[in-house]
């Protein structure tokens, strides 16, 4: 923050003025901590992300973001992944589908908007009450970058995303560093889970340090919250709950006559089939299985549920087109890319609520050592989805290095091969 005001005083000197409107433009503002360099491809390779094919300024990218590199590390002896190859450039590739990816900081470019520069001191809410348990204001020099948590490039990044900006990945090895020791890397995780947890704390109090328009937009991510919460609800419903009909018809959009007109009736005899067809192929029922009309039933309800997901997927689809009517007016998401942006803010925010996950396998496997306990299922069918999974998981990596130019592609490619050979 410090440089960019004193940049802009300098900027504004009447000796450094051009005198036509490229006073007035946007700056590009690029970001190397001390312990990286950029190589002499930076700029070509990122500069040209701010422009549109015909050439003129793209004001909605706010920042691009390339990967960090150490060469001391070779990916495949990078045990502590200091050079993020397994996880954030893999996420990279995926999120640049949507122009999510966050900023790390450090090898990043960012579009900064014109501002009034008539001074850079600014008066802010105090964050600390004085002695009398008042909440005081104070004077300090203009930010744009945040400075109210650990990770100032994650609450950057998603300022940006709530005005509607988005990003791009430059997934090229643009500036080499000097690594962390391994403790020092260690430190920095831990920074960087404390930051998320006291950024995610700020949002949901209201105390978040956001400017203008972003801290405006704010509600969107409640909107995302609020979604993702329904979405939970009706996970455990469809587990635990017995029922072949539709939320939307509890909720009166639908009534039951025509929801069994169009939608019960016409499965129930489709569904029969397939199962009559599969006992049929098994030879009847084997001493161990269950009456075939209870898996009717349960695809039944889970076809109507993902019914369900699918019809309010695209009443937001709806909604959110014909929102780019008033976008002059109205700044709310006018494209399903910006939801998918909010999406990746809000797990930037909340990863670290599961890390329940890896405990309670741990700890389900063992109670099962000490109590067995039987249960009921395909293994064919449980091995058949599980291939299934890895599959559609290797083919998003793999379709997804080939959005990128040949000399990207390589880089991708390369990380995709480390991911298989580390899980393998």
């Amino acid at each position: 923050n410090f440089v960019d005001n004193y940049i802009t005083i300098v900027n504004d000197r009447p000796e450094n003025s051009y005198g036509t409107e490229q006073d007035n433009q946007p700056s590009l503002y690029a970001i190397a901590d001390a312990r990286h360099q950029f190589q002499p491809d930076f700029f070509i390779s990122c500069v040209p992300c701010f422009f549109h094919e015909n050439g003129e300024l793209n004001h909605r990218v706010g920042f691009t973001q390339a990967p960090q590199h150490y060469p001391e590390y070779q990916d495949k002896f990078d045990y502590l992944d200091n050079n993020n190859a397994q996880f954030f450039r893999l996420n990279a590739m995926i999120r640049n589908c949507c122009g999510g990816v966050s900023s790390c900081g450090t090898n990043g470019m960012w579009q900064l908007h014109p501002r009034d520069d008539t001074t850079i001191w600014q008066r802010r809410l105090k964050r600390v009450r004085d002695r009398d348990s008042r909440l005081r204001t104070e004077q300090i020099e203009r930010e744009q970058f945040h400075t109210s948590c650990k990770i100032e490039d994650t609450a950057s990044s998603l300022d940006r995303v709530l005005v509607g900006e988005y990003s791009h990945f430059v997934n090229r090895k643009l500036s080499y560093g000097m690594s962390k020791s391994p403790e020092g890397f260690l430190g920095a995780q831990q920074r960087w889970v404390e930051g998320a947890i006291t950024l995610c704390l700020q949002w949901v109090t209201q105390n978040a340090d956001a400017h203008g328009q972003a801290k405006r937009n704010g509600p969107l991510l409640w909107c995302v919250i609020l979604g993702f919460t329904f979405y939970l609800i009706a996970l455990l419903r469809l587990v635990t709950v017995q029922y072949t009909s539709s939320i939307l018809v509890m909720l009166g959009f639908l009534s039951e006559e025509k929801f069994d007109e169009f939608i019960r009736l016409p499965l129930r005899p489709l569904i029969h089939g397939v199962y009559t067809w599969l006992m049929t192929v098994r030879g009847g029922h084997s001493p161990n299985s269950y009456s075939y009309k209870v898996y009717e039933d349960m695809t039944l309800q889970f076809m109507i549920w993902l019914g369900t997901c699918m019809v309010c997927f695209t009443a937001l689809w709806v909604f959110t087109t014909m929102c780019k009517c008033c976008r002059r007016w109205l700044t709310f998401p006018n494209e399903m890319k910006w939801w998918g942006r909010l999406l990746i803010s809000f797990d930037n925010l909340t990863y670290w609520i599961w890390f329940w996950t890896s405990f309670f396998w741990i700890g389900f496997n063992m109670y099962l050592a000490i109590w067995p306990a039987t249960f009921h299922f395909n293994n064919v069918a449980m091995m058949s989805f599980m291939l299934a999974a890895t599959f559609l998981n290797y083919a998003l990596i793999i379709s997804n290095s080939m959005r990128f130019s040949v000399m990207e592609s390589m880089d991708a490619n390369e990380i995709a091969f480390l991911s298989m050979d580390n899980i393998w």
